[in-house]
């Protein structure tokens, strides 16, 4: 049986991590704030925990798996983790084709760019490659 009370701490420990995340990047406007947020919802015998809309985990499908050594499953917080990165993996998939006039564009592409070569590298130094790569295209835009 699942603690409510560690879900409710494990949304929070995320939720809080998205945000501290959406503070510090630098690409993303001065008023920008996360519109979705994950939660948990329950019918009772049956629950998930979503991310606006999306389904991440719920427990009549119970997608983590099963270890034999410690008989339990893996680690929620970190399940959830890489299901919402596959769900925005999935989003950022999605691009309408528009003319690069826009203020704006041009960076974006650039960010992506940085998404991309971070992305490669190894996660403990991601967050730092991908800063400094945002430094000098701030610098030459």
């Amino acid at each position: 049986m699942r603690s409510i009370d560690n879900i409710d701490n494990i949304l929070i420990e995320l939720n809080n991590e998205i945000d501290d995340y959406s503070a510090k990047l630098s690409h993303i406007r001065a008023d920008f704030e996360m519109m979705s947020r994950f939660t948990y919802e329950t019918a009772g015998f049956y629950c998930w925990i979503k991310f606006g809309d999306e389904i991440l985990w719920d427990s009549e499908n119970e997608p983590r798996k099963w270890n034999e050594e410690t008989n339990e499953y893996g680690d929620l917080t970190t399940f959830i983790k890489k299901a919402f990165n596959k769900y925005i993996n999935t989003l950022k998939r999605f691009r309408f084709d528009v003319e690069p006039d826009d203020e704006g564009y041009k960076n974006s592409e650039a960010f992506d760019a940085a998404d991309k070569i971070s992305s490669i590298l190894e996660r403990d130094v991601q967050d730092d490659t991908f800063q400094k790569i945002v430094g000098i295209i701030e610098k030459y835009n």
